[in-house]
């Protein structure tokens, strides 16, 4: 991977860089660097505690990426650093985003049945009944 990136990578990955792009998500488009990347972490012949990402203070591991991409299960470390990221491309559009911490969500089910909106801040409540209260007046 070295040999394929550098300083170079640095630049064309920083989130104010960022757009969506249509060709990233399309089946049977071929992506040898993006592949061979998602082998490498993939491996489970590597070390499970090999440091695969630090974001801020959370660091994640070959185990954390294993746990998404091999047995279908989402661990919310890696759930949260890709929402981070998202709220950050967002951010540098112009666009205002919550995002709630992904090991809060399984609290609203049972057993615990937690109110959602105990774990929300004010403004975001505020802001999701005036977008509700709009969509019911444009369909009157």
């Amino acid at each position: 991977m070295a040999d394929h990136c550098g300083e170079q990578c640095e630049a064309l990955t920083m989130t104010s860089n960022l757009m969506p792009c249509r060709a990233s998500w399309t089946l049977g488009v071929h992506h040898p660097l993006q592949e061979q990347l998602v082998n490498y972490v993939l491996d489970e012949d590597r070390p499970m505690n090999e440091l695969i990402v630090k974001d801020g203070q959370t660091c994640l591991t070959r185990e954390n990426f294993v746990s998404l991409g091999l047995r279908r299960e989402m661990d919310s470390m890696v759930g949260n650093a890709c929402f981070r990221l998202i709220k950050e491309i967002f951010q540098h559009q112009g666009k205002d985003v919550y995002i709630v911490d992904l090991h809060i969500p399984p609290t609203w089910l049972l057993p615990s049945s937690c109110d959602p909106f105990l774990c929300l801040p004010s403004f975001v409540i505020l802001a999701a009944i005036d977008f509700i209260c709009g969509l019911m007046v444009k369909t009157c």
